[in-house]
Parts: C-alpha cells; structure tokens; sequence
C-alpha cells in the first residue's frame, strides 16, 4: 500500500489534490528479503518537535494553528487520493528541512487503505476487523473494532491535536 499512495501521489495533476504535504520517492527496490525506499529527507517527527523543540508552544497559538492547519491538510489530500491513514499521531508528520522547514509531511503508509472501489463507489463496511493503529490516538470505531473511514482518521487527528 505505501508504494501504491507515493506512485499515486507523484502521477496524480497537482490540480487533483495538494501534495505538499507528501516526501517525494525517488527510487525504491528489494535487496534480499530487504525493501527499501529513497525519499526526501525530513528533519524530526512532529512528536520530536513537540516533546522538544515546542515546550513553551502554549505562548505561540501561532505555532499550534500552523500544525493543525498543516497536518488537517495532508490527511485531506490522502484521502482525495482515495485512502485513509489509520494511524494518525504526531510520530506519523514530520517537519522538513531547509528550505522546507516550515512544512510537515505525512508519512508511515503501512496500515493505511483505499476507502473506494475500483469504480470510485465506497467499499462496503465489514462487521468486524481487526485493530488498527495506536490506541492513544484510535477513534471510538477503531477501538470497538469497526471498519475506518474518513471520519475515524479525523477523529484520531482531534486526539493527536488536543495533545500537542
């Protein structure tokens, strides 16, 4: 899946959705049973950010709106892609680095899920799945075992945001 999102995200029109808020892969290959990928390098996890770099965040609601602003954007952008996250927290954004210092990027694709059917309909919603994601941040659906949407990735970006 995480391949399938950075092929979508670099061969979609920059008028279809923003992708400012995605690294850009430049190579990807398979050495053994080892699979690698060669992106953009990003500076620190906006956890890394927050835990470090923004102690005194409280006195710059500035900063904060920026983050919100920033990381509601990129998981917009997913899913115009046709895609849910599932595990949206801060360790999943990171900051860029210079000149790109002032964008946060999504990344950490594993877990994530196309939420369409081939013809662009929504997929049918399964009775039971199995957990998905990081409890402290799981949406109420996520966590009573409910197939995700959207929503539940919406829901999980309203955690991570009270805690930053």
């Amino acid at each position: 899946v995480e391949v399938a999102i950075f092929v979508r995200v670099q061969s979609v029109a920059d008028s279809f959705c923003d992708k400012t808020h995605f690294v850009k892969m430049h190579a990807r290959g398979r050495c053994k049973e080892i699979t690698f990928y060669v992106m953009d390098l990003v500076w620190a996890s906006l956890r890394d950010v927050v835990e470090e770099v923004c102690k005194n965040v409280t006195r710059f609601p500035s900063t904060k709106i920026q983050i919100a602003r920033q990381t509601l954007k990129s998981i917009e952008a997913l899913h115009e892609l046709g895609y849910i996250h599932r595990d949206i927290k801060p360790a999943n954004f990171a900051v860029g680095l210079p000149p790109n210092d002032n964008v946060i990027y999504l990344l950490e694709f594993g877990i994530a899920k196309t939420y369409r059917e081939s013809a662009g309909a929504h997929r049918i919603a399964r009775e039971s799945v199995a957990f998905m994601g990081t409890v402290r941040y799981a949406s109420a659906s996520a966590l009573k075992r409910q197939e995700q949407s959207r929503r539940d990735d919406l829901e999980a970006w309203l955690y991570m945001m009270i805690q930053v």
